[in-house]
């Protein structure tokens, strides 16, 4: 859990405003009509020394900490999902929360759109661990002589047109290959194989916010790209 939070509630790296509390609640009854405190509460634990904020994650790239970022680049390109890296992640859990950080209430604006995950978005694919295909993918890269880029996402796959699923496989072990990789990629261009094994699955979907506070389950992850407003609880 130490080494994830780096995953899940990094500290603040978004373009984030700080408001005095009138300027707070203009924009919280102009932009949040949506919203009611007695909602079920999203947190983020962040380090901000004020109480309110306005945040709006798009206009940052987010890049995943720790390991390459390729995963970030390609869940960044699926559709009608808000993109990984313009939003901000978030989570139901305030325990969670308050091991990274001041504990903040996240309120979205007014049509917010949200990617939920039942699992920890690195094993999503049960057996395909996204550190170890980081990893892997990286140290590929490398045996080619190249090093490919993951902060690009064309750039990245235009490096990747150069091999194939059969050169990937062959460069891995066979437990590698048993773990967390799928048999289809033989045969493939590699950024088509790649493309094709980073798919949203059943693990994964996205809803808006009334629907993400109507559902029987907390997800282990979720995230948005809309426009929020922070406030301080602890």
């Amino acid at each position: 859990m130490k080494r994830y939070k780096y995953f899940i509630l990094e500290n603040n790296r978004i373009d984030t405003t700080e408001l005095e509390q009138k300027d707070f609640e203009m924009l919280l009854e102009k932009y949040c009509t949506q919203f009611s405190f007695d909602d079920k509460p999203i947190y983020r634990g962040v380090d901000l020394k004020s109480k309110y904020y306005k945040i709006d994650p798009k206009l940052y790239t987010r890049k995943s900490r720790n390991t390459q970022n390729y995963y970030t680049l390609l869940m960044s390109e699926w559709k009608n999902i808000p993109p990984r890296n313009k939003s901000m992640i978030c989570t139901f859990e305030k325990r969670l929360s308050s091991g990274y950080g001041d504990v903040f209430r996240v309120i979205p604006f007014d049509n917010s759109y949200w990617g939920i995950s039942k699992t920890w978005i690195k094993t999503i694919y049960n057996g395909l661990n996204l550190i170890d295909f980081n990893d892997s993918l990286y140290d590929f890269g490398v045996s080619k002589g190249i090093l490919l880029k993951d902060d690009n996402y064309d750039e990245f796959m235009n490096q990747l047109q150069n091999f194939t699923g059969d050169d990937y496989l062959n460069f891995l072990s066979k437990s590698e290959q048993s773990y967390f990789l799928r048999n289809d990629m033989k045969g493939k261009r590699l950024d088509i194989a790649i493309k094709e094994l980073i798919v949203p699955n059943e693990n994964i979907k996205s809803c808006s916010y009334n629907e993400l506070l109507k559902l029987e389950y907390n997800p282990v992850e979720l995230w948005t790209d809309s426009i929020c407003l922070l406030q301080k609880i602890k």
